[in-house]
């Protein structure tokens, strides 16, 4: 990782996530990945800094399991510093940024769960709007006593306000219907595709099975909420068939059929893999083998 400034602005150059492939997180990947991206989540938490702008497209897992955050130009830190731009966090914003992980993810159903706090804290809103009108029309009456009283919020909500539901319907349901895709390093084989899915789901088979904290083979936590066997199968190499992707990962959402070949298959326009000049720092990009993987586009730096 290397950091570059020009005036006004801070380039940070980091490695590609993996050296074959590597996808965007999605709400259909196994258990163990989601509880890795948490984890990541919660390490940049503890260091604290909030990454700001949480979407699927901006984790990235690698075929070693790995995953890496993208796109931190509008993080904030626990100490701002406003030479670089770097602004504070606020009480409760790092609490709120890993629910919107999970809801992304769909950790633990919760999706289900924002959606229902939403909505009860609308229906509640609406109550109290209609038992306020009440107290009116009674006060114009001068009957003071046996008002109606405000239905009191729960200390749930409290603690943790619900979204509003049109902000969770336009903005956090619209980005956790984005379609992840997986991005293949130009010039990687068709051996090296196969042989790097093989050895990513070996590793998921490794985090899933481990019975202490950590996978050898992985170098990463394991999940005390996975099973103890994968939940999807496995390529079969004793009675030598070819490598066959899981059915669960075969979906839309895990995009494995979506297979982004710069020089073949993708246009320009609608990928974040593209040929490019390293030395270019004007654009934001990150390079590696003569692929970059673009750290922002361009219309979040406008609006930055």
């Amino acid at each position: 990782m290397g950091v570059y400034t020009r005036p006004g602005k801070i380039d940070i150059v980091m490695g590609l996530p993996h050296s074959v492939f590597w996808m965007e997180a999605s709400a259909s990947m196994p258990v163990v990945l989601k509880d890795r991206v948490v984890e990541a989540f919660q390490k940049l938490h503890d260091r604290g800094v909030l990454h700001g702008d949480v979407a699927l497209r901006h984790i990235l897992i690698g075929a070693d399991a790995r995953v890496t955050l993208i796109d931190f130009q509008a993080s904030r830190a626990d100490e701002p510093n406003e030479d670089l731009g770097l602004h504070a966090v606020y009480p409760g914003e790092k609490e709120f940024e890993m629910r919107r992980v999970k809801f992304l993810l769909n950790m633990d159903n919760a999706r289900k769960k924002e959606v229902r706090k939403s909505k009860s804290a609308l229906r509640r809103s609406v109550r109290n709007g209609e038992r306020e009108r009440r107290r009116q029309e009674l006060l114009r009456h001068g009957i003071t006593v046996g008002l109606p009283s405000d239905e009191p919020e729960p200390l749930d909500d409290i603690k943790n306000p619900p979204v509003p539901l049109d902000e969770l319907e336009k903005y956090w349901m619209e980005d956790a219907n984005d379609d992840p895709r997986r991005i293949v390093v130009p010039g990687s084989s068709d051996s090296d595709v196969a042989g790097a899915v093989d050895s990513f789901l070996q590793c998921i088979r490794d985090i899933e099975g481990a019975d202490c904290g950590w996978s050898v083979v992985c170098n990463g936590p394991s999940s005390p909420r996975s099973p103890l066997s994968s939940p999807f199968p496995f390529p079969d190499r004793d009675k030598g068939r070819g490598i066959e992707l899981p059915q669960s990962i075969k979906s839309r959402d895990f995009a494995y059929e979506k297979t982004c070949r710069p020089s073949i298959s993708c246009p320009k326009a609608k990928r974040d893999v593209e040929n490019h000049d390293p030395s270019s720092a004007e654009e934001g990009t990150v390079s590696g083998n003569g692929a970059i993987i673009s750290s922002h586009d361009r219309n979040s730096r406008e609006k930055s």
